[in-house]
């Protein structure tokens, strides 16, 4: 065991699940480790969760960057057990990460829970860029209300940034947000634009929206051939990284309307929420980041 490695940056070196596996015993059992870079190395499932149990139980850690991995799931689940029972840990990244509603809320129950017991030294957190829902964001926020500290404002002394970048906020989440910062004037929010319809499946599902998630509408709206878009991008991963490049994107979606000529259809099969003419200008727009895209159908804008 090395007694002298501080920092250790792996970020983009295809690590994989099965390489994470073997690497969660050694951060678990290290004492030395003050900083680790996992980012943009393909961990998921398996490996995602020896990730996160070797850093619940790293007594030294305290700054832990994994973006762009797959810790959504149970190893997103066992990242709130790291922010609930890890007392080093004083900044945790986890942008591009797959982390749902579900994932986010447990985090914000475990924020409330280990700032309450006043043993965690958390101050930084940032979840930017994951496929959280606006609900699911408004009632992460409703678990920090429930902090007993922001109540006796004891943390005042203290900066805590939370991070929420490119995720879509609604005026309901905006209002909770500045009465937060209100009560717990350290506080620092960062967050994705405010929608005039908000991000939830109700939302998505009424007219009138002006935004879609993305993420929702390829999962269960849009299908061809029997097959669901999603599982055609999966069929693309071949070396199974649980990511396609923006070519291969962009040549699943010239094979869906292919087939949509084929069948000389009307209208293109988004189900029940939504539903544009054949002829309906499809534009795939490249934004700053190089590997970040947005698909806009009749000027209606699906966000990523």
């Amino acid at each position: 065991m090395n007694r002298v490695l501080k920092y250790l940056n792996l970020a983009r070196n295809q690590i994989g699940s099965d390489g994470a596996e073997f690497l969660g015993d050694a951060i678990s059992s290290n004492d030395t480790l003050l900083k680790i870079d996992l980012s943009w190395n393909s961990i998921t499932n398996k490996g995602a969760l020896d990730i996160a149990k070797g850093l619940k139980e790293n007594i030294r850690i305290s700054i832990c960057h994994l973006s762009w991995n797959g810790f959504a799931g149970k190893s997103g689940l066992e990242i709130a057990q790291i922010i609930k029972e890890n007392i080093t840990l004083e900044e945790l990244y986890l942008r591009y990460n797959r982390i749902s509603d579900k994932e986010i809320e447990t985090i914000g129950q475990a924020i409330c829970t280990s700032n309450d017991s006043g043993e965690t030294k958390l101050r930084v957190l940032d979840v930017s860029s994951n496929p959280v829902s606006t609900k699911g964001l408004y009632n992460f926020f409703k678990q920090i209300t429930k902090f007993k500290c922001l109540k006796e404002n004891s943390l005042q002394r203290l900066t805590f940034i939370l991070t929420f970048q490119e995720i879509p906020v609604d005026f309901e989440c905006i209002q909770l947000i500045e009465s937060l910062k209100k009560t717990f004037t350290e506080l620092c929010i960062n967050h994705g634009p405010q929608l005039i319809v908000g991000n939830t499946q109700d939302d998505v599902q009424s007219e009138g929206g002006t935004f879609v998630d993305l993420l929702f509408l390829l999962k269960s709206q849009v299908n061809y051939n029997g097959k669901i878009f999603t599982d055609v991008l999966q069929n693309m991963d071949v070396y199974k990284k649980g990511a396609v490049s923006v070519s291969q994107f962009i040549e699943a979606l010239k094979r869906y309307f292919q087939v949509i000529e084929k069948q000389n259809s009307t209208f293109l099969p988004f189900q029940q929420s939504w539903s544009a003419k054949k002829d309906t200008e499809c534009i795939i727009n490249k934004v700053p980041k190089p590997d970040t895209i947005y698909l806009s159908i009749n000027n209606h804008r699906i966000m990523p």
